[in-house]
C-alpha cells in the first residue's frame, strides 16, 4: 500500500522516471534543481497534512512542469479538509485558473484578498478591467503600478500594537497551560503509548535501512572506508608484531598502552570523517525532524549501526 501511494505520488509530480535516481548532493550528481522541488513537495505530500505551505514551488520549473505540479496541487487540496497556501509569482493563464482564492499584495500592503473570480470585479471598479486574451495574473500585477497603494496611518500602528499585545498575551496564557495535566483513560494511554513505541521502531528500522541503502549507493565511501580501516589496521598490527613473546614486562606494559591509546585516538580521529557527511545530509535532517519523522538520536544511532560493516 505505502509503495502504491508512493508511485502514485511520484507519477502526479512527473518524477517516475527518476523513482531510482539519486538525489544527489556536494559528492554526486543526481536530480535537478526543478526535480528536487517537485520531490519535496512529493515527500510532504506522503503524509497526507491538512495544511500543505509552499513558497514558489514553480521556481525553476518550466512551463509543463510547473503546470503539472499545480494540477496535482489543486487535486490534492480537493481531498476532504485540506488547504494548500502557495506563494507564487507571475503565474501562467493555465495555472491561474487552478486557484481559488488569492491574496495580492504590493509593498507589504494588502490589496486584494478574495475570491479569483471576484478580482476583475475589484480591479474593474479601479478602471483597470482585464483586455481580451491577456493573462488576468500579469495584468493585475501591471494594474499595481497605478493603483493607490494606502500607507500605514497612526491609527493603524495602534491596532497592530494592540494586536501584537493581544498575541503575546495569549502566547503566555498558552504557555501556562502547558504545565496543566489533563486526565484520560488509562486504555487511551497504554494505547498511545504503544503505537508511539510501534512508530518510534519502524521509524529506527527504516533509518538504518536508509543508511545502509546510501552507503549501498555510494560505493567510493564505503571503498575509501574500508581501504583506510584496513590499512590502519595492518599498519598497528605490524608495529606490534610478536608483542606478548617479549620478555620484558616493561616493554609489554608499554606496548599494550600504546595499543590502547591507539584504539582510542582510532575512534576520536576517524570521528571527524563524518563531518562532511553530516553537513551535507544536515538540511535533510532537520527538515524532517521539525517535521516531527523521527527524534535525532536515532538518526544518529542509525548512522553509527551503519558504519559499523567497515569498521569490522
Amino acid at each position: 500500500e505505502a509503495d502504491a501511494l508512493i508511485a502514485s505520488i511520484l507519477d502526479e509530480v512527473g518524477l517516475s522516471a527518476q523513482k531510482d535516481t539519486v538525489v544527489g548532493g556536494m559528492f554526486k550528481r543526481g536530480l535537478s534543481g526543478g526535480q528536487k522541488r517537485r520531490l519535496s513537495v512529493a515527500l510532504e505530500a506522503i503524509t497526507s497534512p491538512l495544511n500543505m505551505f509552499l513558497d514558489e514551488p514553480t521556481s525553476g520549473l518550466d512551463s509543463e512542469s510547473a503546470l503539472r505540479l499545480m494540477q496535482y496541487l489543486h487535486r490534492y487540496a480537493r481531498g476532504e479538509r485540506r488547504r494548500v497556501i502557495v506563494t507564487i509569482h507571475q503565474p501562467s493563464s493555465r495555472i491561474w485558473e487552478l486557484i481559488d482564492n488569492v491574496v495580492l499584495m504590493a509593498e507589504g500592503r494588502l490589496i486584494y484578498q478574495g475570491r479569483r473570480q471576484q478580482m476583475e470585479d475589484f480591479f474593474t471598479a479601479y478602471g483597470h478591467p482585464v483586455p481580451p486574451n491577456f493573462n488576468p495574473a500579469d495584468h493585475y500585477i501591471e494594474a499595481l503600478a497605478e493603483l493607490p497603494i494606502p500607507s500605514p496611518s497612526t491609527d493603524e500602528d495602534c491596532n497592530a500594537t494592540e494586536s501584537q499585545s493581544t498575541a503575546e498575551m495569549w502566547y503566555e496564557s498558552f504557555r501556562e497551560t502547558e504545565s496543566v495535566v489533563i486526565r484520560s483513560d488509562p486504555s487511551n494511554r497504554t494505547l498511545k503509548a504503544r503505537k508511539q513505541v510501534q512508530s518510534t521502531l519502524l521509524s529506527s528500522f527504516e533509518l538504518i535501512r536508509r543508511s545502509f541503502t546510501g552507503l549501498y549507493k555510494n560505493p567510493v565511501v564505503l571503498g575509501l572506508r574500508v581501504a583506510v580501516y584496513t590499512g590502519i589496521s595492518v599498519a598497528l598490527g605490524i608495529l606490534f608484531f610478536n608483542l606478548a613473546n617479549d620478555r620484558n614486562p616493561h616493554s609489554i606494559l608499554i606496548g599494550r598502552t600504546s595499543i590502547l591509546y591507539f584504539v582510542v585516538a582510532f575512534f576520536s580521529t576517524m570521528s571527524v570523517a563524518a563531518i562532511p557527511f553530516a553537513i551535507v545530509e544536515r538540511g535533510i535532517v532537520q527538515k524532517e525532524v521539525r517535521n516531527h519523522r523521527y527524534h535525532p538520536v536515532f538518526y544518529h544511532l542509525s548512522q553509527a549501526i551503519s558504519s559499523l560493516p567497515a569498521c569490522l
